[in-house]
């Protein structure tokens, strides 16, 4: 029962994966292209300057609400 049970787990996992089909291009100035879904996305994720580098605890208190 439990082979019925695991090959039925397989089959129904390997219908459910996809595959990737963007190619990403390097668009320079920290940029990428997704031709797949035809959007640019920055390398840097803190490009926008709210992230300092320091991660920030509850309510923006360093050191409280970490893990």
């Amino acid at each position: 029962m439990w082979r019925v049970v695991a090959i039925g787990g397989f089959l129904l996992m390997a219908l459910m994966t996809g595959r990737a089909q963007a190619t990403l291009f390097d668009r320079g100035n920290g940029l990428v292209y997704d031709d797949f879904d035809n959007l640019s996305w920055t390398q840097n994720a803190a490009i926008s300057g709210l992230n300092p580098g320091q991660p920030k605890g509850v309510c923006g208190q360093s050191g409280v609400g970490r893990l």
